[in-house]
């Protein structure tokens, strides 16, 4: 009877384990297929990261801000 109860809690140790290796394993693909997705996405909407901001007097947008300085 014993014996049958720690077979029965190995086994189950076991699989639980395995559980957790499955799961781990899926949430790594998870992030990366996010990861590459998020780049692939920014690339399609035009980002690119090689884009310079202008310096703050430069830049048109900021005319508006010039009684700041």
């Amino acid at each position: 009877m014993i014996d049958e109860l720690k077979e029965m809690l190995v086994e189950s140790l076991v699989l639980y384990h395995r559980d957790y290796r499955v799961i781990a394993w899926y949430a790594i693909v998870l992030v990366c297929s996010l990861i590459i997705v998020c780049f692939l996405s920014a690339g399609l909407l035009g980002f690119d990261p090689r884009y310079e901001r202008p310096e703050p007097g430069t830049d048109p947008k900021n005319e508006s801000l010039s009684f700041l300085r």
